[in-house]
């Protein structure tokens, strides 16, 4: 019997920030950056079951999907 376990990212929105109208650095468009937090997990057979620590908030390009810290 093999058990797989490691850590696991997940990034998601966060609606506490407000979005931010600029240049991407990355694709060079004019785009409206999301808020997003990315969040380590304990992952058990590559499910991310517990979150380890609050998340490191950035933003992320909705065209090209490049994060920028915050």
């Amino acid at each position: 019997m093999f058990i797989i376990f490691g850590t696991r990212y997940r990034t998601v929105r966060d609606n506490e920030a407000a979005p931010l109208t600029t240049r991407c650095a990355h694709c060079q468009q004019i785009v409206q950056l999301e808020p997003v937090k990315t969040r380590n997990y304990f992952a058990l057979f590559f499910v991310p079951l517990i979150p380890l620590g609050q998340g490191t908030p950035a933003y992320r390009c909705p065209n090209c999907k490049t994060k920028f810290a915050r």
